[in-house]
């Protein structure tokens, strides 16, 4: 893994600018994460952190985290 490291106070564009290839690989996962590949989605992360993505999806920011890290590290090897 990079020596990138974030949490749920992390902007989620520092996440994407770090890994742009999450941009594919998370729609995939979860239907709701697509609206980050539009432009209404990339203005949005600029000024949210994993944890506002929590609140917006119900989805843990602990699990949120996980996931993420789960898929750099299997991306990355």
């Amino acid at each position: 893994m990079s020596d990138f490291h974030f949490d749920e106070h992390t902007p989620l564009i520092q996440i994407w600018e770090a890994y742009p290839w999450l941009s594919k690989v998370l729609p995939a996962m979860d239907k709701r994460f697509a609206v980050m590949n539009t432009a209404m989605g990339k203005l949005l992360m600029k000024k949210n952190s994993v944890a506002d993505l929590s609140k917006v999806s119900r989805i843990s920011a602990e699990k949120l985290l996980n996931r993420l890290r789960r898929e750099i590290e299997q991306h990355e090897g």
